[in-house]
C-alpha cells in the first residue's frame, strides 16, 4: 500500500503557526516590542519546522496532526522550561494550530527543486 505524504509547505505553516502560537502567547507577555517581535518570529521559526516534520508523516490526517501537535506542545514546554500555565498554552496552542497547518498549508506543487 503506498500512502502519500501531504505536501505542506513550511513557509505557510511559519505564518500560521507563528501567528496562532504568538496569539497564545500574547495574553502572557510584558516585554519591550522588540522582545515581542522576537517572540513572533521564534513561534514562526518553530511552525516551519513543525509543518515540514508534519509534511513527513504519511497519511495525515486532522486528527493525526492535533495528536502530533499536542506531543510538539509538550516538547516545547519541556524542553522551553516553560512555567505551567505557559506550558498548558504551548500544548493547546500547538494542537489547535495543527491540524489548521495541516489543512491550509497545503503547498502549490510537491515537486522536488531540480539539481
Amino acid at each position: 500500500m503506498n500512502v502519500e505524504h501531504p505536501c505542506l509547505s513550511p513557509w505557510k505553516g511559519a505564518a500560521i503557526g507563528g501567528l496562532l502560537g504568538f496569539a497564545g502567547l500574547a495574553p502572557f507577555f510584558d516585554g519591550p516590542p522588540k522582545a515581542a517581535l522576537f517572540a513572533l518570529g521564534l513561534q514562526g521559526l518553530g511552525g516551519f519546522y513543525w509543518t515540514w516534520i508534519l509534511g513527513k508523516i504519511p497519511g495525515l490526517t486532522a486528527v493525526d496532526a492535533a495528536k502530533y501537535g499536542a506531543m510538539f506542545g509538550v516538547c516545547v514546554a519541556a524542553l522551553g522550561v516553560l512555567p505551567p500555565r505557559l506550558a498548558v498554552v504551548a500544548v493547546v496552542v500547538w494542537t489547535v494550530a495543527s491540524p489548521i497547518i495541516a489543512r491550509w498549508g497545503r503547498a502549490s506543487a510537491c515537486a522536488l527543486p531540480g539539481r
